[in-house]
């Protein structure tokens, strides 16, 4: 089961990019910011949890770097990480032998996410960002 999810998580690449999110507020503005560059600001999105100590014992390095959303707060919780598919796979197992839940953040949700973040520059398309 690890190889399958693995796999679906990560796909064939070698090089990936995550978010280091430590509170609600760094999940919608990551949630807001990934769904700059699509359709909507609703659209659902599925986001799975990854440990500082996993990607250590796999000997995955994190480097921090700036982020390609219309969000710039959310750019800068960005990493970008190069791991070979066993290293991924390895991580997938983590997760799963912890029974760490995906999370989704559906349409619903999104909603009041965009609601929270009011002084947004994404959500009210204006030129400033209020969040700080």
């Amino acid at each position: 089961m690890p190889i399958e999810s693995a796999d679906a998580v990560f796909g064939s690449e070698s090089e990936f990019s995550l978010y280091e999110l430590n509170e609600d507020r760094d999940i919608w503005l990551v949630a807001v910011g990934l769904n700059s560059r699509r359709d909507s600001l609703k659209e659902t999105l599925d986001l799975v949890a990854f440990h500082p100590e996993e990607f250590e014992r796999e000997g995955i390095k994190l480097r921090s770097t700036i982020g390609d959303t219309d969000c710039d707060c959310a750019n800068k919780l960005h990493f970008d990480f190069s791991a070979s598919r066993s290293q991924t796979r390895s991580l997938c197992k983590s997760v799963m032998e912890a029974n760490r839940p995906t999370v989704r953040l559906n349409k619903s949700t999104m909603e009041s996410i965009i609601a929270a973040l009011n002084g947004c520059r994404v959500v009210s398309a204006s030129s400033d960002c209020q969040v700080k």
